[in-house]
């Protein structure tokens, strides 16, 4: 088999664990695909007996991994679904939809929840091999560096299935990619009410996502969520923004807005806001001979369930 020959599916289920089947209609444009195909927990066989030696090792709950990366674009038009909805709904978020009235205000927001998680089923194809991943679940991972082009990682566990053989029928078309990170395409990047020149920002969800293997009890779990990041921007004098006052925590904890917005065309513009950040640590990074600040970020709700929006559009 052909590495380069890889590709995945992935649709919402509507029973929990259940295939719904899945089609061409289904692929995702990728930058890479990953993961273990056969997991979980394991034990030792032990057995007492007159000699030394190892012990046989048993899976007592299989399942798959699978880590998916995936361009971060719209859909085209706004209101449209883009192709990684089905990710982040499996990563803990809602999905509010706003149709475009012919006005192009269309939007579909993104937004963590903590209870109902939706789950994906993951056609995982290498060549003409598939396995089939139900029941996943999983984390996101968002990442914005200028040079490069933006990315959605996606860490999913699901069930384990024995690959077998696959032909995939039709062909998949991708009708809009992705724009790079700069300043003809990224605006409106805000740290705590700054707008300076920026070189990066990363947003990890690190939900807490667990295989559970019991009796009459088996699947993947969201069971916490703390999600952080880091942005890096150029150094800005003190007199303009004294960032040493909002990460400082020893006498008081201070928290601000983090912001970007990304892509220009109507159908292909997506926005970052968390309301509440906390700047936890800082520290120098040289860039093109510049000092750059890079900051770790907490991103902390304010009423619940609103730590940050992902807004498509």
């Amino acid at each position: 088999m052909l590495t380069r020959k890889t590709f995945a599916l992935v649709k919402i289920e509507e029973e929990y664990g259940v295939d719904p089947g899945l089609t061409v209609d289904d692929m995702l444009a990728l930058t890479d695909v990953s993961g273990t195909r056969y997991g979980g927990n394991t034990t030792d066989r032990t057995r007492m007996r007159p000699s030394l030696g190892g012990f046989a090792q048993i899976n007592t709950g299989p399942n798959a991994q699978v880590t998916l990366t995936a361009p971060l674009k719209g859909a085209g038009t706004p209101g449209d679904v883009p192709e990684s909805g089905a990710l982040l709904r499996a990563c803990g978020h809602s999905e509010t939809i706003t149709a475009d009235d012919g006005s192009g205000t269309g939007n579909v927001v993104y937004q963590p929840v903590s209870e109902d998680f939706e789950s994906v089923t993951v056609y995982w194809i290498t060549d003409n091999q598939v396995q089939r991943i139900t029941g996943a679940r999983g984390t996101a991972t968002l990442n914005l560096t200028a040079g490069s082009d933006p990315t959605i990682e996606v860490a999913l566990t699901g069930a384990y299935t024995r690959p077998e053989e696959f032909e995939l029928t039709g062909e998949y078309e991708e009708t809009l990619t992705e724009v790079p990170v700069n300043e003809q395409n990224t605006s409106d990047y805000s740290v705590h009410g700054y707008e300076g020149c920026g070189q990066s920002l990363t947003v990890t969800q690190n939900n807490t996502v667990t295989w559970r293997n019991l009796i009459n009890c088996v699947g993947a779990h969201i069971t916490d969520r703390q999600s952080t990041g880091q942005v890096n921007i150029e150094a800005p004098d003190l007199a303009t923004k004294d960032y040493f006052a909002e990460i400082e925590s020893h006498q008081a904890v201070k928290t601000g807005a983090i912001a970007l917005t990304h892509g220009t065309a109507a159908g292909n513009i997506f926005e970052f806001n968390a309301p509440a950040a906390q700047l936890s640590s800082i520290s120098d990074q040289d860039q093109d001979g510049y000092v750059h600040y890079q900051m770790d970020a907490r991103f902390l709700p304010v009423n619940g369930d609103d730590e940050y929006t992902l807004t498509f559009r």
